[in-house]
Formats: C-alpha cells, structure tokens, sequence
C-alpha cells in the first residue's frame, strides 16, 4: 500500500514470479482497474480545468478462478498498455466477457481488438433506455445495429436495469441512474461493496503517474464546489434544470447499496465509505445550486456591435488556416 496525501494506490501482489504491470492496479480482491492516463491539462470539454497531474481512463476486470468479466475498454492511446495488463491477468483463463456501461468512445472504442485478442464471445450492453426519454426504440436500435457490426463475431447480449450478472463469487446488479446521458448503465458489485459509475464522478487525478489511481479523499477535496464544476464540464444542461429526481435517485442509491468504493470510467477510484458518503452529499448540494442557475448562452459574449460594423468585414487575405489538434481516444 502506498499512501500520500489522503491517496492510496495497490499493486497487485506478486504472484508465481511475476509481478503486475504499472497498468494494473488492484481495487479489491479479485478486482482490478486497467488503463493509463493522460496529462491533466489535456483540452478535453468534459475534464475539469484546473486539474494537475493525470486523469487514469481505465477498464475494470472482474477475475475469478476460472472465469473473468471486463468492464469497458479503455482509450485507444492505452492500447498497448491496455493489452500488457490483460494479458497477464486473463493469462490460464477461457475467455472472458465484455461488459458496456455506454457506447462512447472512450468506453468501447478497444471492442474489436479486444474480441479478437481474448476470443469475446459474449458483448453485454443495455438493450433499450427508458421510455420517457423521447427516442425509445431508435436509439437503441441505431447503438445494436453499430455494436454488432464492431463486435462480430462475438454474440451481443442485451442486459436490462435489475438484472444481475455473475462472475463466480462477483455479482453486478445493473442499474439505471437518472445522473446520466441516454444509454449508460452504473452497476454495483455485491462483494467489493463497489459502485461503477460510468462518466460520473471522474473529478480526481492521480497526482504522480499517468496510471489507474485508488484515491482517498479528504472532505475539502470533494466540496461541493469541486463536484458543481465537474458536473457543468460533462452535463451543463443542469444548469437551471429540475434536478429534484436526480437528487432522489442518488438519495434511494444511496440508502439501498452499501457502497465504499465509487469506480468510474475515468478519473481515479474513490474508496472509503466516509469518502463516498460526501461524494454523494457533495453531489446533492451542487446539483441545488445548480437548478437554481441561469445556463449561460454561448454567445454571452459576443459583441454584436463589432462583428457587424463595417470594419469587420473580411477580406481574402485576412483568412488563415484554422489547425485543429486531434487526440486519439
């Protein structure tokens, strides 16, 4: 165990002579987060700015004796450490399953390797979403249609919120939260007390390396102000919104799952019950505060007046190429 800063990472004891990649960290018995990480700062709309250090994107591995479940895939810029990882923890196994908590590039965007390198044979994805969302059907008609072209030939299994997916002595009950873009699944891990939580909750860096991170956060590194910045980075239509279901939802989470770990797709695991509870506390206050605010207009500032004065008329030789960066996922 190493421990800084009210944060603490595992490596996965060694075992038969080896020991684990830097891209394996070990969450739980039997659990274990796979991945890399990239610079904090990186410009990305829904990473929080002011971040120093790196933001760990990872996958999730469930390992039993004989039988293995991963969750997600990872970023395709972690490809290879992705693959040093599994190879090791999947080595003597059948193959393994492949859960989706969403179809979002930095969730699934490994799905064809990853079928292909471990034999997948089993893709399991949320077959529908809920009907009050207004494009029941078309949706997730479009996201089966794409997911079987990305996973063949491996069969894609559809899971529904309530039911429960064993791996051995590990039992995930899937779940539909309402803190969530259309098609995302949470789950909850029974014996590991763990709540995997998709793109929520991903506001802590790993302050040393660019690799999965299992942080222990104080009360001032999960305020309420902290968790409100987050949520506008990746939901800003909260702003102004009815979020009194959203806070209920959390609340009755809350109450029926014993949770102490928080497990999101990227950012670092949040352990401890104390840490969760004000991650959820935290959560409800921010997401107060923010149905009473305005959502800002994008173009608040503009001015008007000096794009349409006749000054700002362009002229050919005042263009310049616009350079876009691109960064792979």
């Amino acid at each position: 165990m190493i421990t800084t800063g009210g944060t603490a990472a595992r490596r996965p004891e060694p075992g038969a002579g080896f020991t684990m990649p830097a891209s394996v960290v070990e969450i739980a018995t039997g659990l274990y987060a796979v991945g890399g990480g990239i610079p904090a700062e990186t410009s990305i709309s829904w990473i929080s700015e002011g971040l120093r250090g790196w933001v760990p994107f990872q996958c999730y591995v469930f390992l039993g004796e004989r039988e293995a479940l991963v969750l997600d895939s990872g970023l395709g810029l972690h490809r290879q450490c992705i693959a040093e990882g599994l190879d090791r923890l999947l080595a003597g196994r059948g193959a393994p399953r492949l859960l989706v908590s969403r179809w979002e590039p930095d969730a699934m965007v490994n799905l064809p390797w990853l079928v292909d390198r471990y034999r997948i044979r089993e893709v399991l994805s949320l077959g529908g979403i809920n009907p009050l969302d207004f494009f029941d059907g078309f949706d997730a008609a479009a996201v089966q249609s794409n997911a079987r072209t990305q996973a063949a030939p491996a069969d894609l299994v559809t899971i529904a919120p309530g039911d429960r997916l064993t791996v051995e002595d590990f039992e995930l009950e899937v779940i539909n939260p309402s803190l969530r873009l259309l098609l995302t699944t949470w789950f909850y891990e029974r014996r590991s007390r763990s709540l995997f939580t998709a793109d929520s909750f991903g506001f802590l860096p790993n302050p040393f390396s660019p690799w999965p991170w299992v942080a222990r956060p104080q009360a001032q590194d999960v305020t309420p102000q902290v968790v409100e910045h987050a949520l506008v980075q990746k939901f800003d239509w909260l702003c102004g919104a009815y979020c009194d279901s959203l806070i209920e939802d959390l609340q009755q989470l809350a109450t029926k799952f014993d949770i102490e770990r928080l497990c999101p797709t990227f950012g670092a695991t949040i352990e401890g019950r104390a840490a969760v509870e004000q991650v959820f506390s935290s959560t409800v206050e921010a997401l107060q505060c923010l149905s009473g605010q305005s959502r800002r207009r994008a173009l608040a500032d503009f001015d008007w007046a000096t794009a349409l004065s006749p000054q700002a008329v362009l002229r050919p030789a005042d263009l310049r190429p616009i350079v876009i960066p691109r960064i792979a996922v």
